[in-house]
């Protein structure tokens, strides 16, 4: 790969830019203290405080300066901002059901991490097959149009094992729902990222890509977060599972809502 990329990719002009070091820390205490205070065991209010105030100081800074590390001109456009929530949401759903769904079927259906690992298989397998057909359908079919078709399967699969829950069984429960999941994940992840990236001038290119990869770690740590807040009082494995998965539930419909702004824009244009 290094070979043929040295033979065949075009360099391109490069902009010399200075590192944001006061906005890169304010983003990280920002969060950081954010996701603790929805999970944190103690100092929860505090890490609330501290992460307003954190986020609020870091719009402020990346407003001003003049190299900042998230251009606020990014968020401008309609599709690119409905983009970053859509891949927040996103991953936040995605996070939390590959973290719980391995744990449920340990604890409820006695798998040991192997057969739970295998257990994955209905989803990736389809992932990666629909994947190279995301591809192919990628030149006759607009990008929006197979985000929405990726995001349909998604919430099906998901709502699925809401309303059935995990005591059925592994099959009904789990193995069934996750082939509409891989299906839906193998359409929404490329699409979302050809919208996130949308519109932008080869200057801003960089750091649109870099808005994207930003929403999609922090989404799913926040994501996971509040599942794992909004669950933690329930001692049954199967009880905490299915009400967990209501929430994942809302937030991938949440994000296919956004992904529809996204679908509604490019109809228009």
């Amino acid at each position: 790969m290094l070979l043929l990329s040295m033979k065949y990719l075009k360099s391109e002009k490069t902009y010399a830019k200075k590192i944001d070091i006061v906005g890169t820390i304010l983003s990280v205490v920002g969060v950081s203290a954010l996701v603790y205070s929805i999970d944190g065991t103690k100092y929860r209010m505090l890490s609330l405080i501290v992460a307003i105030v954190g986020l609020i100081l870091f719009v402020l800074y990346e407003g001003r300066t003049k190299e900042p590390i998230m251009p606020l001109s990014l968020f401008k456009d309609k599709e690119r901002s409905y983009a970053y929530i859509a891949r927040f949401l996103f991953m936040g759903f995605a996070l939390s059901y590959f973290f719980l769904t391995p744990l449920a079927m340990q604890r409820v259906y006695g798998f040991s991490p192997l057969e739970s690992a295998l257990g994955f298989l209905p989803e990736t397998i389809p992932q990666f097959f629909m994947a190279a057909v995301e591809t192919r359908l990628s030149t006759k079919i607009s990008n929006s149009k197979l985000l929405m078709i990726g995001m349909l399967f998604t919430v099906a699969g998901t709502a699925a094992t809401a309303i059935i829950g995990i005591q059925t069984g592994y099959l009904w429960a789990i193995a069934l729902p996750m082939v509409l999941i891989g299906i839906g994940q193998a359409f929404s992840l490329s699409p979302l990222t050809v919208a996130g990236v949308a519109n932008t001038t080869p200057k801003m290119t960089g750091s649109a890509s870099g808005v994207v990869n930003t929403v999609h770690q922090i989404g799913g740590s926040v994501g996971l977060s509040i599942v794992v807040a909004m669950v933690s009082q329930y001692s049954n494995p199967a009880i905490s599972y299915n009400h967990a998965m209501i929430w994942i539930t809302g937030l991938i419909t949440l994000s296919m809502l956004f992904s529809f702004g996204i679908f509604k824009i490019s109809k228009k244009s």
